[in-house]
């Protein structure tokens, strides 16, 4: 299972950097659809591997 998940935490990740360098403001100054973009694949890459450094622990719903 690890496996399986380092493997799409890989790929998520490639996939991520080649639309974040290929994207028409790759060279521009951070605004708030990119910032989302990159909260977004964050968020992806947390429920992939919730252990990984930086995720933030899950709330309680309660």
């Amino acid at each position: 299972a690890f496996h399986h998940h380092a493997e799409a935490v890989a790929r998520a990740t490639a996939s991520a950097e080649n639309r974040a360098r290929t994207a028409d403001d790759a060279e521009t100054p951070l605004d708030p659809a990119r910032a989302q973009r990159l909260r977004d694949h964050d968020s992806e890459l947390c429920r992939l591997a919730p252990t990984v450094a930086g995720c933030a622990a899950a709330s309680d719903p309660s």
